[in-house]
């Protein structure tokens, strides 16, 4: 049961690297988004964002989280 399971929501290891190689290696703007096609299966190629990742106070506020929980700042 188990392994059905992850067969329908897991990916292997190449195709789970498939997306970060792809944004390495392609002529693509900063703040593009990578990903499979279809969420979770497909082509891999930029995808758009949903709102929520778009919120700037969001973003943010996640970012100042981050550099209190690991006491590192940069300086923006």
């Amino acid at each position: 049961m188990v392994s059905a399971a992850t067969r329908v929501m897991a990916t292997d290891a190449d195709y789970g690297a498939r997306q970060t190689l792809y944004a390495a290696s392609q002529d693509l703007p900063g703040d593009t988004f990578v990903g499979p096609r279809f969420g979770y299966v497909g082509r891999t190629q930029p995808i758009g964002r949903s709102r929520r990742a778009q919120d700037e106070a969001t973003a943010a506020t996640l970012w100042d989280l981050s550099e209190h929980l690991t006491g590192v700042k940069f300086p923006l």
